[in-house]
């Protein structure tokens, strides 16, 4: 935990770089949904965007690992904790309330997406693109918007835990 006065600071990485562009593109696919601009499941950008997260998810749960512990879980087995309070000081403080505003669009935003679209066997109509990229893109929100604040925000590695000698 960082115990002296701490000033969040950006840094521009490629990892950075490659999540705030994915963020970018997946903002403007999203919103253009509400003005009838829907991506169908044919154009490669849909798929771009949604196979995109993954390597940014990976390389972020990796990098995660350095920022938990690992202690006694059940059954005696090693269970792994992320010390995710240690995060929350590198970023700005309107980054938590954006994240909880967002996740809460996000399930609203497909709740009512899939509303529109049609059941199973039903004939498909010329709307049912428009909602099935806005249900997606909620998602590809959050899922470029995490990536991109902690490659941003948080330094690769962990400053020395108290306790340990340097």
């Amino acid at each position: 935990m960082l115990h002296e006065p701490f000033q969040p600071r950006a840094r521009l990485n490629p990892l950075a770089l490659y999540s705030a562009v994915g963020l970018t593109i997946a903002a403007a696919v999203h919103f253009g949904t509400y003005f009838g601009r829907g991506l169908s499941e044919g154009n490669p950008l849909f798929w771009l965007l949604h196979i995109g997260i993954f390597p940014l998810l990976f390389i972020l749960v990796s990098r995660l690992r350095a920022w938990s512990t690992v202690g006694p879980g059940i059954f005696g087995r090693r269970q792994r904790g992320l010390r995710w309070r240690e995060l929350v000081p590198y970023f700005p403080k309107w980054v938590v309330p954006l994240v909880v505003v967002l996740w809460m669009y996000v399930f609203v935003n497909f709740f009512l997406s899939t509303q529109h679209l049609p059941a199973r066997g039903s004939p498909a109509t010329e709307t049912d693109p428009v909602f099935l990229a806005r249900a997606f893109s909620g998602y590809w929100l959050v899922f470029y918007l995490l990536p991109a604040l902690f490659f941003i925000y948080v330094p690769s590695q962990p400053p020395p835990t108290a306790g340990t000698s340097t």
